[in-house]
């Protein structure tokens, strides 16, 4: 029987894309699937204070960019437009 090869190269920290809010701190202990698959993972910096642990491959994709607070902000976002254009509608209507 041979024995099963592993592969121990290391590799550089992965760069989240432009407009991410995360900056990798350093790597932390991989994250073992049901298979007994290893999946890297890193410890990542938000901009509003959290430390999410990533994977790898999700950084480099551009499928994480925060850890959260992004779609939280969206959602803030688009409420307040909502709310804005449902206020002037109301204002237009009461001025005639």
């Amino acid at each position: 029987m041979t024995a099963k090869k592993t592969c121990t190269a290391e590799f550089p920290k992965p760069k989240p894309p432009k407009d991410s809010r995360l900056t990798v701190l350093w790597k932390v202990e991989p994250k073992l699937t049901r298979n007994g698959r290893r999946i890297t993972q890193y410890l990542c910096q938000c901009i509003c204070g959290a430390k999410p642990k990533v994977e790898r491959a999700k950084i480099q994709n551009g499928h994480v960019r925060s850890c959260g607070c992004l779609l939280r902000d969206t959602i803030r976002e688009i409420g307040n437009q909502s709310r804005a254009r449902r206020k002037a509608r109301e204002e237009s209507a009461n001025a005639q």
